[in-house]
């Protein structure tokens, strides 16, 4: 178990990151464990799956994402405009989305 945790802190520690790369929160993904935490797959607005992690609000959000209304609430990367998520390719734009806590909302890369 020790191991395990040691091995999680390892992996985290050593980026992961955020972004269309970022194994945290927007590589594409076909598996959990091409990802640091978990691999989103069968949502529409993220086509072939994308690396991320379950959330409640943004507080469990890394920096550079926020906490979405998107597969029952999943952290996803900021934007500002369209081509801060060409990256991204597969038809992603950024789009103006429901934070899962409710309140304003974020703009996030994303397939409309």
């Amino acid at each position: 178990m020790k191991t395990m945790v040691l091995l999680g802190l390892l992996v985290a520690g050593c980026g992961g990151g955020v972004g269309a790369a970022g194994t945290l929160v927007g590589a594409a993904c076909d598996v959990d464990a091409q990802c640091v935490h978990r691999c989103v797959r069968g949502d529409s607005h993220y086509p072939g799956g994308i690396c991320s992690l379950t959330c409640r609000s943004d507080a469990d959000c890394p920096g550079g994402s926020s906490c979405v209304d998107d597969a029952n609430g999943i952290c996803a990367v900021n934007c500002l405009a369209n081509d801060h998520c060409a990256g991204f390719g597969r038809g992603f734009s950024c789009d103006e989305i429901d934070r899962i806590a409710g309140g304003v909302k974020a703009t996030v890369c994303r397939v409309k």
